[in-house]
C-alpha cells in the first residue's frame, strides 16, 4: 500500500509563469492558479515557500483523499516528449502528521479512460512513481520522469481527449495531515544553449543577426537556443552579456551550455579582473568561438595574444581522428578536411598564432602551420602555469565563424562551415554537453558469481540458485556474457503474486542526494519471462524506486533500472529481482550496482 501519496495526476500545471529553463506550473503566490479543491483543503503559508513569497497548504483528515484537481490539457504535447520531468519542492513536519509513521508522494496521470474520442485519447490512470516525504520541517526537491512508455501514448493524444488533469491525493495511516508544496515546474529535456553575441547584423538584412545561421542549426539538431538581443551603441552593437550580474549569472549557470560567438566584442567580455572571474566561475561548460577572447590579454587560456587576422584559409587536421569531435566526419590520409565554407559573407577567418594549449589539449591544428583550431581545457585546472585562470567547468575553443571586412558594422561571426564543419560543430557540442562518463564502481563485491558461490546475494521463496559454468539446456546455446561463471535461477511454479519469491544482492544503501543504477544481464532458457527488477525500501511499506517489469528472452541483454535522487538517506534500502512468475528458469550475470545513470559495461 503506497503511503502518503501526492499524486500529482499528470505533470502537474498550476500557472504560465516561466523561468529560463522550466514552466512553473504552481508558485500559489496567494492564487490557487487553476487547482480545484476536493477532498482537501486549500490555502497558502509562508512556511514552504521556496519561490517567492508563499506555498500551497494542504490539509485534510488523514487517509487516502483527492486533495485538488487541474487540467493539464494545455501541456499535453510537452509531457509528451521523452524525458519530460517534473520537480516540486515539498515541506512536511512530523508533529502534522498526527497519529501517523508514513507518507510519500506519488505523481499519476489521469486522463480519459475509455474510447469515446478515439483509442489514441484512451490513456486511463498512470502512476509515474512514489517518492517518500521527509518530516523534518525542511524543503525538498523531489524528481519525477514521465515513462517513456507513457510520453508515447500521451504524444498520441489530441486535443478531442475528454479530461487529462492533475490530481493532488495524499495517503497516509495519519488521522490529520497538512504538508506544504511550491515551485512545481514541468522541465522540457531539449538541452539549453545560451548563446552569447553582441548580435551584429547581416550585410543583406539588418533584421537578421549576423550569426543567426548558427543559431538555426542548434536549433533544428534539436536544442533550445537563450539568444539575447543585443544593443545598438553608437555605430557598434554590444552583447546583453558584456555586463554580468547575480541574475544573468544564475542563467549562465543553470544552462547546459554556453557560446561565446565570433560575434562578440573581444575588449567587451574582459574589461577588468571582476568580468574575468565571473565568466572563469561560469558553472556550466563554454565554447569560445573567438581567438581574441582565448588570448592572454582577455580569458587568459592561451599564453599569446598574437592572431592571424583576416585569413582565407579554410583547411583543418585532427590531432586525435578517434576522438568524439571528429564522428562521422570524412578525414583524408593525413586527417585533414576542408571545414570552411569560403563563400561565407566575407570568406575571412581569424586564427591564433600558438600551438600550445597550455595544461588543455589541442584538438585539431591548421594543417600549414600547426596553430589551434579546437582546443579543450578541464574543469579546475588552471588553463596555463601561472594564467591564474582555473575554470569551474569544461572550456573549449572552437575557432568559427567569419571575421568582418575591416571597419564594417556587419556580417560579423556568419555562419562558415560547410557539411564536414557543420558535423564538426554539432560534435562538440554534443561532447561538452555529453562528456564521456568514468567508469562505473559496482559496489556489489560478487555481481558477476567469479568466486563461483552465491556469496553477497540472496534468494528466497519457491526458486533456487546455482552458480555455473555452463548453460544447460539453453534453447539458444551460449556461454557466461562475462569471465567463467553465471547464476542459474530455477523457478518449478509460479507464486500466488510475482513478489512471493526473488533475488537479493546484499549490501544496498541510498544515501541523501544520491541516485542509483541496477543493472544486470538476464536470460531465459527458453520462451520469455516476466522478471520484476525493484529499487525499494526493504521494509513495510515497500516503497519502490523506479521498478520495472522486465521481459527477459532467450537471448542475453543488459536490463537496468535508475532511481530518482533521494532527498534523504533510505533506511532499510534494498533490491529485489521479483521472479515468482519467471517459471521455466533464466540466467543471471554481471550484475552492477553503482551511483549515477546508466553506464555502459
Amino acid at each position: 500500500m503506497s503511503r502518503m501519496l501526492f499524486s500529482l495526476v499528470s505533470v502537474l500545471l498550476l500557472s504560465v509563469a516561466s523561468t529560463s529553463y522550466g514552466v512553473v506550473i504552481g508558485d500559489f503566490e496567494a492564487a490557487l492558479d487553476g487547482w480545484n479543491a476536493d477532498q482537501g483543503v486549500l490555502t497558502f503559508s509562508p512556511l514552504g515557500a521556496t519561490l517567492n513569497y508563499l506555498a500551497l497548504q494542504v490539509t485534510n483528515d488523514g487517509g487516502w483523499k483527492l486533495n485538488a484537481k487541474f487540467d493539464a490539457k494545455p501541456h499535453r504535447v510537452t509531457m509528451g516528449v521523452k524525458g519530460t520531468t517534473i520537480t516540486a519542492d515539498v515541506t512536511a513536519f512530523e508533529a502534522d502528521i498526527t497519529g501517523g509513521t508514513w507518507m510519500n508522494v506519488e505523481l499519476v496521470i489521469n486522463a480519459q479512460n475509455n474510447n469515446d474520442a478515439g483509442a489514441n485519447n484512451n490513456v486511463g490512470w498512470k502512476s509515474i512513481g512514489a517518492r517518500d516525504i521527509v518530516r523534518d520541517g525542511q524543503s525538498h526537491k523531489y524528481t519525477w520522469e514521465i515513462p517513456d512508455e507513457l510520453a508515447a501514448a500521451i504524444a498520441l493524444t489530441d486535443a478531442n481527449i475528454g479530461w487529462f488533469e492533475i490530481a493532488l491525493v495524499s495517503n497516509t495511516n495519519a488521522t490529520a495531515v497538512k504538508f506544504y508544496m511550491d515551485n512545481v515546474q514541468l522541465n522540457d529535456p531539449a538541452k539549453k544553449i545560451v548563446w552569447v553575441s553582441a548580435m551584429y547584423p547581416s550585410t543583406d538584412d539588418v533584421n537578421v543577426p549576423s550569426d543567426q545561421g548558427f543559431v538555426d542549426v542548434l536549433t533544428a539538431a534539436g536544442y533550445k537556443v537563450d539568444y539575447q538581443k543585443g544593443t545598438l551603441v553608437g555605430t557598434g552593437w554590444v552583447s546583453y552579456w558584456e555586463t554580468l550580474d547575480p541574475n544573468k549569472l544564475a542563467v549562465l549557470d543553470a544552462a547546459d551550455l554556453v557560446i561565446l560567438a565570433r560575434g562578440c566584442n573581444s575588449s567587451g567580455m574582459a574589461t577588468d579582473v571582476n568580468e574575468l572571474a565571473a565568466w572563469n566561475g561560469v558553472k556550466t561548460p563554454v565554447m569560445l568561438m573567438s581567438s581574441y577572447i582565448a588570448a592572454n590579454n582577455r580569458w587568459k587560456w592561451v599564453n599569446v595574444n598574437s592572431q592571424d587576422a583576416r585569413k582565407a584559409y579554410y583547411d583543418l587536421k585532427a590531432v586525435d581522428p578517434n576522438h568524439p569531435v571528429f564522428e562521422g566526419v570524412t578525414l583524408d590520409p593525413n586527417n585533414g578536411v576542408t571545414w570552411f565554407d569560403p563563400n561565407a559573407a566575407s570568406g575571412y577567418a581569424s586564427f591564433i598564432n600558438f600551438a600550445d594549449a597550455g595544461n588543455g589539449r589541442v584538438l585539431a591544428v591548421r594543417p600549414d602551420n600547426g596553430n589551434m583550431l579546437i582546443a579543450e581545457w578541464d574543469p579546475n585546472v588552471e588553463t596555463y602555469a601561472g594564467s591564474g585562470q582555473i575554470p569551474a567547468d569544461v572550456r573549449m575553443l572552437f575557432g568559427a565563424g567569419t571575421q568582418e571586412v575591416s571597419g564594417q558594422k556587419t556580417n560579423w561571426g556568419v555562419f562558415n562551415l560547410n557539411a564536414e564543419g557543420q558535423k564538426i560543430f554539432l560534435n562538440a557540442v554534443n561532447h561538452l554537453l555529453n562528456p564521456p562518463l568514468p567508469p562505473a564502481v559496482n559496489l556489489l563485491t560478487n555481481g558477476g558469481f567469479e568466486d563461483g558461490t552465491l556469496t553477497g546475494c540472496n534468494i528466497y521463496g519457491a526458486a533456487t540458485g546455482t552458480v555455473v559454468t555452463e548453460l544447460v539446456g539453453a534453447a539458444v546455446a551460449d556461454g557466461p556474457i562475462e569471465g567463467t561463471y553465471c547464476l542459474y535461477v530455477d523457478v518449478p511454479a509460479k507464486t500466488t503474486n510475482f513478489w512471493d519469491a526473488g533475488l537479493q544482492p546484499q549490501g544496498i544503501k541510498f544515501e541523501k542526494d544520491k541516485k542509483y543504477t541496477f543493472s544486470a544481464w538476464l536470460k531465459s532458457k527458453s520462451g520469455t519471462l516476466q522478471i520484476n527488477m525493484k529499487p525499494e525500501k526493504a521494509a513495510d511499506p515497500w516503497t519502490a524506486y523506479g521498478e520495472k517489469m522486465m521481459t527477459v528472452t532467450e537471448e542475453w541483454k543488459e536490463y537496468s533500472v535508475t532511481t530518482p535522487v533521494f532527498p534523504a538517506e533510505v533506511t532499510p534500502a534494498g533490491f529485489t529481482f521479483h521472479i515468482g512468475h519467471a517459471v521455466g528458469g533464466f540466467w543471471v550475470d554481471g550484475v552492477r550496482y553503482y551511483e549515477g545513470d546508466y553506464v555502459k559495461p
